[in-house]
């Protein structure tokens, strides 16, 4: 009997022992929990923002100029204006030298395209000026003179002025263009004998339209019309002031 109380004692006191003893947590602690599976807990018990990164050697250019080859000359070295007719011009159609002719800005652009090269060139000058005595010593009413002009501005068919491109023969860019121009264009026609009471006569300029090679508003080489001196021509029409003098005059009755 007393070794049955013994053993109830002894029970009991083993029961308050395991009573007495701080409780575990149901899980294991922080400290007890491998790296691993903290990165998989904090994953799925909180909502990360996702921070997608470039891959290494990749260039941001969302803050660069968007430039197209085109228009890279332009930036590079704008094209002057040319606004109006300028002085150079004095009453014709070109000028052979212009102050803000972009040498520099064609000589790289036609350096850096060969295929240009093809369409330059002048033309052929004749075997005999036809404007003065000839061998069969023709005669012409209106004097005039013939040259090989390189012109670097001229007036287009919208009656634009634009840029020609002729960058000398160092170059071997030019356009030569022969021309024909009146010494005195507007005074009268060398006329031997007199002219019919009524008519007069002027030696008059004429011009043809030429395809010549130019420069467009972005600075690239352009093919556009010019218009050029070519004739100088005699021309008559009738006396408005002889016919105002003489025309209403009525013969008197008798």
């Amino acid at each position: 009997m007393k070794f049955i109380l013994c053993i109830f004692l002894v029970g009991l006191q083993m029961i308050n022992i395991v009573n007495g003893r701080p409780h575990s947590k149901s899980s294991e602690t922080e400290a007890d929990i491998p790296e691993n599976l903290k990165k998989i807990g904090a994953v799925n018990n909180k909502t990360r923002t996702r921070i997608l990164t470039h891959s290494e050697g990749y260039t941001d250019y969302s803050d660069q100029e968007v430039v197209f080859p085109d228009s890279y000359e332009m930036i590079f070295e704008p094209v002057p204006r040319i606004d109006g007719s300028p002085k150079c011009a004095d009453g014709s159609t070109f000028c052979e030298t212009f102050d803000t002719y972009p040498y520099y800005h064609l000589k790289d652009i036609l350096k850096k395209n060969e295929a240009y090269k093809d369409l330059f060139g002048k033309d052929e000058e004749p075997s005999e000026i036809t404007n003065r005595l000839g061998e069969d010593e023709d005669m012409f009413v209106c004097r005039s003179f013939e040259r090989t002009i390189y012109p670097k501005v001229g007036k287009n068919k919208s009656n634009k002025w634009k840029f020609i491109i002729n960058q000398g023969d160092s170059d071997g860019y030019i356009q030569g263009v022969r021309v024909e121009t009146c010494r005195s264009q507007g005074s009268a026609c060398d006329i031997i004998g007199d002219l019919p009471n009524g008519y007069v006569t002027a030696c008059k300029q004429k011009y043809v339209y030429r395809r010549m090679l130019s420069i467009s508003d972005n600075g690239r080489p352009f093919p556009d019309t010019f218009l050029l001196p070519s004739a100088c021509c005699c021309a008559y029409k009738r006396d408005i002031e002889f016919l105002r003098r003489f025309g209403s005059r009525k013969t008197p009755i008798k």
